[in-house]
């Protein structure tokens, strides 16, 4: 008789937003994304080296409702052992997160869970990553060149 024994994958490690950085544990800190498309990634792991781990990438409303889940959505990655698992969304997702997605901010908080080949699920992380959302994107900057500049010459901008 034999005994094998196994358990759920690791919570994420390393997740992150790009644009936006590595993950912010308070709305205070959040960084804000313009007007674009957004990749939510996390390094997935599991003690029994289980090879076939999907990510389930869920962002919440402040208030804390469902705004977007990758399970749902078909959107979830599956990929290997220790490995990054990416979830990229487009800036239209992004912008229909919320009813006025499109002309509004909003802050989000997000996590990711890691499922295993045999339906072990890791546990939800004990904090949550923010980011805030602009659909209106940052001010596009002003620059000035002097008036002396040459074409192929070197010139400082203000």
């Amino acid at each position: 008789m034999s005994v094998s024994y196994n358990s759920p994958p690791n919570q994420p490690i390393g997740r992150a937003t790009n644009p936006g950085g590595p993950c912010q544990f308070s709305a205070s800190s959040a960084p804000v994304i313009g007007n674009d498309d957004v990749t939510f990634s996390a390094t997935v792991s599991d003690n029994d080296k289980d090879n076939e781990l999907t990510a389930r990438l869920v962002i919440l409303n402040s208030n804390g409702s469902t705004a977007y889940d990758s399970q749902t959505a078909g959107t979830s990655d599956t990929t290997g052992n220790d490995t990054p698992a990416v979830i990229p969304l487009s800036r239209s997702v992004m912008q229909g997160l919320n009813a006025n997605g499109s002309t509004t901010e909003y802050t989000y908080h997000w996590y990711m869970l890691v499922t295993d080949d045999n339906g072990l699920t890791s546990s939800t992380p004990a904090n949550d990553c923010y980011f805030t959302y602009n659909p209106l994107g940052a001010a596009a900057p002003t620059v000035t060149l002097p008036a002396s500049g040459q074409l192929g010459q070197a010139v400082a901008a203000t």
